[in-house]
């Protein structure tokens, strides 16, 4: 799928595995449940997008707009994301593990139980971020920033 545009779109549900997105606009569109499991999104615009409880398990980002997008239970396993802005998001619940995060922007996105265990970060803003109560083993990370996050009980 090249350069379409879907703003607000009801998609819920659609299955997408495997698939080549790029240049696709999907501005306030809803994936509640979407399956995208190992699919590549390259300069995708998904600003206030739904994706709750959406399957990104081993899904490629790169140079995505996902800011205010809301992501809350949320799988996106072994998932690599690079360039990717989410600033303002909702990903309470969702799970990161094994996952590559690569200049990766969550400034004020809302991280709350997320699970990051054996998430590698680089150059990744976590400023404002809410973090209570994240579960992560070994997570490596570098270039970390995390100014004014909040942090009760990570």
């Amino acid at each position: 799928l090249i350069s379409a545009t879907l703003q607000d779109a009801r998609l819920d549900g659609v299955c997408l595995d495997g698939a080549e997105v790029t240049d696709v606009c999907l501005k306030t569109a809803t994936l509640r449940g979407a399956q995208l499991r190992g699919t590549t999104l390259t300069r995708c615009q998904l600003e206030s997008a739904d994706l709750l409880g959406a399957n990104l398990d081993g899904a490629v980002l790169v140079d995505c707009d996902l800011q205010n997008a809301t992501l809350q239970d949320a799988t996106l396993k072994n998932a690599s994301l690079t360039g990717v802005k989410m600033v303002g998001a909702t990903l309470q619940r969702a799970d990161l593990s094994s996952a590559q995060l690569e200049n990766v922007d969550f400034t004020d996105a809302n991280l709350e139980y997320a699970v990051l265990a054996e998430a590698r970060m680089h150059n990744v803003n976590m400023t404002g971020a809410k973090l209570r109560a994240i579960r992560g083993t070994r997570l490596y990370g570098r270039g970390l920033t995390l100014a004014k996050a909040s942090a009760m009980h990570a």
